[in-house]
């Protein structure tokens, strides 16, 4: 298993003990419901509450290895949003068995699921490198190798789309048979390099110039000879700045530390917030490369949120998606009105929303 792998299973496994605690928290509120639909004393914020706690265990349920739990959980919101008692207390209880049943079980690893084949590999090589050089060879091996993985090509040609995924940085050796400059204009055209920074090593100043040229604004050029020192200050202040970023948008917890896991596995800067405000601020601050919004969120709503970001010059051009549990057709076609880029339904799969922010991002083949 690649490293970026280990690194999410890792993160989903603390992930499900946390929300073995949060089952608990639930089972605890459900018992309160039931107790107040049998006295038939069903107060408009004992269901608002119930509401709010069922439309969350249906978007983290099934993310989290618990499916039964997201589809009672689902009929309970349902229930409630109908104001029927009889249909209430049935679905409060069938969720309060289910929840207890998982709680049971454990924190055990959830079922693998099925291969997708449509879905790109999620596991990208950090460093790609272009040489047929021993020193250029044994100079990447001093400064990366201990930090991260080298995918080495002899030509430009041989490099392979990207799919799903963005490399970090290319260093590319210029004095290769296989990596003239004018052979930079053919690596942007791949999937997933186009605007991967480059990092081009070359003898000759002409053969710099005409590889900025080429390679375009995320290209620089060192003349050797190059130092493992100065080639990984250079390395890191071009990752740095080619580093692809996220606002993660939900008052869930768990919703926003699973995919700050499995962003951050994928090398994107991620950034948190809890509401609506906090959405706000935090995009105007850092200007991310991507926004994923909840519509149910405290302060201001998610739709309000996408209405203020498409309505401001400085963040109107940001994609965003909208990950939610509301997902009635009328409600998918208001997101997309609203300008979402896409609208995902709860529960997902970390897998399937990092895809499409990546094909979003045009940064998978």
């Amino acid at each position: 298993m690649s490293t970026v792998g280990q690194a999410f299973d890792s993160a989903l496994a603390a992930l499900r003990t946390r929300y073995l605690g949060k089952l608990e928290e639930a089972a605890s509120e459900i018992r309160k419901l039931i107790a107040f639909c049998e006295m038939d004393n069903l107060t408009p914020d004992v269901a608002d509450a119930a509401k709010m706690m069922a439309y969350k265990l249906t978007g983290t349920g099934q993310t989290l290895g618990f499916p039964r739990v997201s589809a009672d959980a689902g009929f309970l919101e349902q229930a409630l949003e109908k104001g029927d008692l009889a249909a209430i207390l049935k679905a409060a209880n069938a969720l309060l068995v289910t929840c207890c049943d998982a709680i049971k079980a454990g924190a055990s690893a959830p079922p693998k699921a099925e291969a997708e084949p449509d879905l790109p590999p999620m596991a990208a090589p950090p460093v790609v490198a272009i040489h047929d050089n021993q020193a250029t060879g044994r100079l990447l091996q001093d400064v990366f190798a201990s930090r991260a993985e080298i995918v080495t090509y002899k030509s430009v040609s041989d490099v392979k789309p990207a799919l799903g995924y963005a490399p970090r940085l290319v260093v590319v050796d210029l004095d290769g048979e296989g990596s003239q400059p004018a052979m930079l204009g053919e690596l942007r055209t791949k999937a997933g390099f186009a605007d991967v920074p480059i990092l081009a090593l070359t003898a000759q100043r002409k053969s710099a110039a005409v590889a900025r040229a080429v390679g375009g604004a995320h290209l620089e050029a060192l003349i050797k000879p190059v130092t493992p020192v100065e080639l990984d200050s250079k390395a890191n202040a071009a990752m740095q700045r080619g580093r692809l970023s996220v606002v993660i948008g939900d008052d869930d917890r768990i919703v926003r530390e699973l995919l700050k896991a499995r962003f951050e596995a994928n090398r994107f800067q991620v950034w948190l917030a809890n509401d609506g405000e906090e959405v706000m601020t935090m995009v105007r601050s850092h200007l991310p490369s991507l926004i994923i919004l909840d519509r149910e969120m405290p302060k201001i709503e998610g739709l309000k949120v996408l209405s203020m970001l498409k309505a401001e010059p400085q963040t109107h051009e940001i994609p965003v998606i909208m990950l939610t549990s509301k997902g009635r057709v009328e409600e998918i076609a208001e997101g997309r009105r609203s300008g979402a880029a896409d609208y995902m339904i709860k529960p997902f799969a970390p897998d399937h929303v990092l895809a499409r922010a990546s094909e979003i991002l045009g940064i998978s083949g």
